[in-house]
Order: structure tokens, then sequence, then C-alpha cells
């Protein structure tokens, strides 16, 4: 009788060790299936490379002689840089964007080039399993071009952006985003024998764009 329930506490016993080795086997599979569900990092840092492509408006700026073809008020926009953000989602970044317009009156191009670089302050925010949310705004410095018939002429200044972007993460290295912005660049329009100009206080643009994100 003995010897019967000796056997069976040794039986007990060895099934609650495989009963308590059980959790302890699958908690870490576990845990990488919750993470894997979620490609958009929470709790840790991030650093993003972006490039974007897209439209322009110059809504400050009226030209008192009107192109024959085209509009010196709108064009490609170009914009690239860098952030990086905290495991709290706030961060700093540098870019940089550029406008190219062009049109044309009497036989030759008008063109108006924009280039401006700035730091910037950052913050993300992670919504579901793929989607990140960014805002930004910086100050830095801008040239404004002109070229019209031979002759070129630039001014250089200060200038304000600021721009807000939703991102979808294709994978965890690879995204697609979409921004607005806008820009206000403070300058007085260069001399180029092309007619006069009307600036209201500098130049102001919005900015509409698309393109590819990469993350580490």
């Amino acid at each position: 009788m003995q010897v019967r329930t000796t056997g069976e506490q040794r039986r007990t016993t060895e099934v609650q060790t495989r009963t308590a080795e059980a959790p302890l086997r699958t908690a870490p599979s576990d845990d990488r299936s919750k993470r894997a569900r979620h490609l958009a990092p929470r709790g840790r840092s991030q650093h993003t490379f972006f490039a974007n492509a897209g439209y322009t408006a110059i809504l400050s700026t009226i030209y008192l002689r009107e192109s024959s073809s085209g509009s010196l008020n709108e064009g490609l926009e170009i914009t690239a840089g860098y952030n990086w953000t905290s495991r709290r989602g706030v961060g700093v970044g540098v870019v940089y964007s550029g406008a190219f317009i062009s049109a044309q009156r009497g036989g030759f191009e008008r063109t108006s080039r924009i280039h401006y670089i700035a730091p910037e302050f950052v913050a993300r925010q992670r919504v579901g399993r793929r989607w990140l949310f960014r805002e930004s705004a910086g100050i830095g410095y801008g040239r404004y071009i002109r070229s019209y018939a031979g002759l070129t002429g630039s001014r250089g200044g200060v200038g304000i952006h600021e721009s807000v972007s939703a991102e979808f993460m294709l994978t965890r290295f690879l995204g697609l985003g979409v921004t607005v912005g806008g820009q206000w660049l403070i300058v007085d329009s260069p001399d180029v024998d092309d007619g006069a100009e009307l600036n209201l206080a500098g130049i102001f643009r919005v900015q509409l764009g698309g393109g590819i994100r990469f993350y580490f």
C-alpha cells in the first residue's frame, strides 16, 4: 500500500513539473507573435529617411506681367530629409525642399527656383498596426532664384515651415507616405527685367506630395 502511494506521488510531481514548464516554453513565442502584429514601433526610438515629390503653389506673389503659357505660381515640389524620434515619439531632424517653376513669355522662358533647408522638431504617433502620423516645424534658410531671357537674380533669407504627414508601413523597414505643408520665406524679389512682382511679406507657398520612407 505504501509503495503505491509513493508511486502516485511521483507521478503527480512529474505532471506538476511538466505543467509548470509548459508556459515557460510557449511564452517567448507568444511575445514574438504580439510584437510581429505591430510593425510600427512603440516604446523604442526610430530613424527615418524620406523623399517626396509633388505639387507646390505660391499664394503670396502676384506677377504683373502675365505669362503666355504656364504659370509662375505653381510647379514641381521636391522634399527630402531625415528625422529621429525617441521612445516618447518626439525628436529632431533636417529637411530640404525645392520648388521648380517655369512659364513662357514673349518667346523666353521664365523660371523660379526656391531652395530651402532647415532643422526641425518632429512628433510621431502610432495608430494601429501599420500607420504612423508625424508633425514637424522649423526655422531655416532659403533662396529665391528668378531667371528670364538670360538674366538671373537671387535673394536669400530666413524661412519658417510646418508639415503633417501620414505613413503606411509596408514592412518594418519600408513605407509610403503623403505630406501637406506650408513654407514662408522672408525675401524680396530679384530684378531680372521680367516685370514687377508684388510679394506680400515674402514668399508663402503650400506643398502637397507623396513618396517613400525608410525606417531603421
